[in-house]
């Protein structure tokens, strides 16, 4: 083996060895700092998160250097949930630079994860290929086919967070605005991702007219038997007025349940 291919050996051991103890370190920060309000935001996201990342990563086929650049800040991305939502990407930031630092790593590659932490904060504002992978693989679930799924954990972590519970028209509301909103960066996952994201936003916005239909023609049920409440009184006699008005409170909150 030549010294060049020596040198370069040594190097992507080097690189090995420390995304292993990235992981390990990662993992344990979850396991010690369990939030059970974290139902989305964990470690099984930050999996998912890396996974695509790498899938990204190696359609670009990145360097070595770089390569281990987006895989640790997909590793950090989430991890200042841990403490709080707000301003998580800034301590994720903190913690990865931290971390790197007590191992040595270069300022310049430091401060590359840095970026690309800071970079998947919203609106995202990706500078360059690396911050583009990492922005798309936090994402990337939006043109995903279990994207239904995993919009519902967010939306069960943010009714944990808030102490309520979150209607769910109104989750839709903001789920399509968050998707017209976005774009993916890079053009692999425009191409492997933009279809089935339009489809995922289609089948929102049905849902939000099935259910402005669905409370329209419920409401006006109801405004008719009040109106009609003083005048006839084999309906009067099923209900009072305020029973049905509190019958109309009950069936929004079944609704913002379900």
């Amino acid at each position: 083996m030549g010294i060049n291919n020596l040198n370069h050996h040594i190097y992507m051991m080097n690189y090995l060895d420390i995304l292993d103890q990235v992981r390990a370190h990662v993992s344990s920060l979850f396991h010690t700092n369990k939030d059970e309000r974290l139902i989305y935001h964990n470690l099984l996201h930050t999996e998912q998160v890396v996974k695509a990342a790498v899938k990204i990563a190696n359609h670009y086929q990145l360097s070595d250097h770089d390569f281990f650049v987006v895989s640790i800040a997909a590793w950090f991305h989430d991890i200042g949930y841990l403490t709080s939502c707000e301003k998580h990407e800034e301590r994720g930031a903190g913690l990865v630079k931290e971390f790197l630092e007590s191992k040595g790593a270069d300022p310049e590659l430091t401060s590359l994860v840095m970026n690309c932490i800071l970079a998947t904060r919203m609106p995202q504002r990706p500078v360059g290929l690396l911050e583009e992978i990492v922005c798309d693989a936090d994402l990337f679930h939006l043109g995903s086919e279990d994207f239904r799924e995993r919009n519902k954990l967010i939306r069960k972590e943010a009714s944990a967070f808030a102490g309520k519970d979150i209607d769910k028209h109104e989750w839709r509301l903001k789920t399509i605005m968050l998707f017209e909103s976005h774009h993916y960066h890079t053009d692999y996952c425009r191409d492997l991702l933009n279809e089935k994201k339009e489809m995922n936003l289609n089948e929102l916005k049905e849902k939000v007219i099935k259910d402005d239909h669905e409370k329209s023609k419920e409401e006006k049920a109801i405004n008719s038997v009040l109106e009609n409440t003083d005048h006839h009184p084999e309906i009067a006699a099923t209900g009072s007025k305020a029973q049905l008005m509190e019958k109309k409170e009950n069936k929004k909150e079944e609704k913002k349940k379900k």
